[in-house]
């Protein structure tokens, strides 16, 4: 059973997918997740023009950058059904790679963010207020050496997710760690990122994701009784100022 995190409420949802299998379940292993030194020297040109474009690993003068969602896919990231899909994040940016929040079909999780910043101009934390629960939902987020995204904490209604992130040397995003908790059910889920397409600015405008998810009930056991693998693509159309 995959978990889906949808924009509106930030509510977690199961469904069944085509090409899952299942494996034997077992504990979370946070260890998993492959990594890099971060003692070795970059070998890209990283032309971040905002820690804000940083933050979703956007290089160059970015404008806006809609990024897309498909569920019904191959584990060779071929698309089946366009139409399993869901726009997360359509996100605009200044001419100096800012947040143009401003811009009336901004949208991150949901409309209207407000953005607590470190001292290097860094989004340390994101609220969004929801006003049929009279309460915030929230991101936090913390860095590593190289200014790249390291953990997300996120705050839902009813639920709540603690992801980390790890980059290879270049620092495009290899792999992910993700345990939340959500609607009586807990998970614990790998990714691994394979990028499939890159645009002339060298960013990745497709990628294949595999996640490999195990299940439990939010029994206070922490014993997770299913496992699933499945595959995702994330598409990015990204526009640039002229």
């Amino acid at each position: 059973m995959k978990k889906i995190i949808l924009p509106l409420f930030a509510a977690l949802m199961l469904c069944s997918c085509g090409n899952t299998t299942s494996k034997s379940a077992g504990e979370c292993d946070s260890d998993s997740v492959a990594s890099f030194e971060e003692t070795e020297e970059c070998e890209a040109n990283l032309n971040y023009m905002h820690p804000d474009t940083q933050m979703f690993e956007l290089f160059g003068m970015v404008k806006s950058m809609t990024l897309t969602k498909y569920y019904d896919v191959s584990s060779e990231g071929e698309i089946k059904d366009k139409s399993n899909s869901f726009v997360e994040k359509k996100l605009f940016f200044t001419r100096s790679g800012e947040f143009d929040i401003y811009n009336k079909d901004f949208e991150w999780r949901l409309t209207n963010p407000q953005f607590d910043r470190s001292s290097e101009l860094k989004v340390s934390k994101v609220t969004w207020y929801v006003e049929d629960f009279d309460m915030n939902l929230s991101d936090t987020y913390e860095y590593n050496s190289r200014g790249m995204v390291s953990k997300l904490e996120s705050e839902g209604v009813e639920n709540f997710s603690t992801i980390t992130f790890k980059y290879d040397n270049n620092t495009n995003l290899i792999s992910s760690h993700d345990e939340s908790a959500g609607e009586g059910s807990i998970f614990c889920t790998d990714i691994t990122y394979t990028i499939l397409e890159k645009d002339a600015q060298g960013n990745w405008t497709k990628r294949l994701l595999k996640c490999d998810e195990k299940t439990g009930d939010d029994d206070g056991s922490g014993k997770y009784t299913e496992s699933s693998t499945y595959y995702e693509v994330e598409t990015r159309e990204i526009e640039y100022y002229e």
